[in-house]
């Protein structure tokens, strides 16, 4: 008799994780994920580039952004970024060769600025993914 209930017991916990499992992932995961849309920019390296990514006008509350950067490069890339104020700044430097740089950090503002500077201009182009993560 303790096995039946204990059978019963299992089968219902599991139907109560698996529900608020799909609760939790429509409530919280999927709005800060998949209705934050991303933004892809394609820049030519010939010259310096300042870039301004802004967030999606119907996004509210923005707490964190991502960027993604890929490409080829002939020489060495400076990148700057920081918001309008210039409060906050990363600076990196990229070897030349395949781009492949991520930056993922909190992020409180609507605006993102990228100042991109080739060492050595070329033709060569590089692609910023971009999304700003936030609640609507």
């Amino acid at each position: 008799m303790l096995k039946k209930n204990m059978t019963w017991i299992t089968f219902v916990l599991a139907g109560l994780i698996l529900v608020l499992g799909y609760f939790l992932y429509q409530e919280y995961l999927a709005p800060l994920y998949l209705n934050n849309v991303g933004e892809t920019t394609t820049v030519s390296l010939s010259v310096d580039q300042h870039v301004v990514l802004v967030k999606n006008p119907e996004q509210e509350n923005v707490f964190s952004v991502e960027l993604e950067i890929s490409g080829k490069s002939k020489d060495i890339l400076e990148i700057l970024i920081s918001n309008p104020s210039k409060t906050s700044a990363y600076s990196a430097r990229i070897k030349g060769g395949d781009v492949d740089f991520t930056y993922v950090t909190n992020w409180f503002e609507d605006t993102c600025l990228l100042d991109i500077h080739p060492v050595q201009s070329s033709s060569d182009k590089i692609i910023i993914e971009s999304r700003f993560i936030g609640t609507k």
